[in-house]
């Protein structure tokens, strides 16, 4: 029995999409017919343009004109529904949206759980071959799984997907679009890209800053080499330090010495308790 209203529901489902295409189809016929009736009214207009006589050319071409680019104009609002119809017919086809969004946050909750975003979007890639959109708040995404797709989406239709959407957080901690992490795709963008790519990451400026580098990993073993000589013990010769502590500071010292010159004591225990005192200067 569960099984005859589960083949029920599906051949109803089905049903209405077969419908939604008929429909559809008939919309994009009677617009290619529209399309071809005031075709044919222009060739008509401009066959009469032509045919008038040069005493009757100063009266009539105004009234021409007028018929010939209100025809037109009709035919271009045709074009966009004609577009907007094939568009709506395609996207219907090929993208699917996952089901179950909440209000406001959309999907969010798919991806907020226990389970690591990316096996979410696997299971939810298999469910609908590899192509679908989610929401990620109020804003529509697309999702898609092979690498031939992404490739299209990143060479072919890099500039459809280049820009961002405009959030109100973006324009307030972006300071309205300037930084490079919020700002839309534009010619700001690409000076700030080609500012950043030849002035400050081309392998001139890294080799400059090498030093500074170089100097802080030394002088951040050199600390620890002293914190495991203090802590060290005649029966235990290893001692525990916190990496992401020890990352976090490293990274944080090669980066104001960069701006300012300056860098700042170790947080973890042991580590340098002197005041701010400064390195080697970067190479100008």
């Amino acid at each position: 029995m569960k099984l005859m209203m589960q083949s029920n529901e599906k051949s109803f489902e089905l049903e209405i999409k077969s419908t939604d295409d008929h429909i559809l189809q008939e919309q994009l016929q009677n617009k290619c017919s529209d399309n071809k009736e005031l075709h044919a009214k222009v060739t008509l207009l401009e066959q009469q343009l032509t045919s008038l006589s040069d005493d009757k050319l100063s009266s009539s071409t105004h009234e021409i004109s007028e018929k010939a680019s209100y025809v037109k104009e009709l035919t271009s609002v045709n074009v966009v529904e004609f577009k907007n119809l094939v568009g709506e017919k395609i996207l219907k086809k090929t993208t699917q949206e996952v089901g179950g969004a909440w209000p406001i946050i959309g999907h969010l909750y798919l991806l907020g759980g226990s389970q690591p975003p990316q096996i979410s979007l696997c299971n939810l890639a298999d469910k609908y071959e590899g192509i679908f959109t989610i929401k990620l708040g109020v804003h529509r995404a697309l999702v898609v799984i092979h690498w031939e797709i992404a490739k299209e989406c990143l060479t072919i239709n890099d500039k459809a997907f280049a820009t961002r959407p405009k959030l109100v957080s973006s324009k307030i901690l972006g300071y309205n679009y300037a930084m490079i992490a919020f700002a839309l795709y534009g010619p700001y963008w690409h000076q700030v890209c080609k500012f950043a790519t030849i002035d400050l990451l081309s392998n001139h400026r890294l080799e400059l800053l090498k030093l500074v580098q170089e100097f802080e990993v030394k002088t951040s073993l050199q600390q620890l080499y002293q914190l495991w000589n203090k802590k060290k013990s005649s029966n235990y010769s290893k001692v525990i330090v916190e990496m992401k502590r020890w990352f976090r500071d490293v990274t944080l010292n090669v980066i104001l010495m960069i701006v300012v010159g300056k860098r700042i004591p170790n947080s973890y225990e042991g580590g340098c308790t002197s005041p701010i005192f400064s390195g080697p200067k970067p190479n100008k």
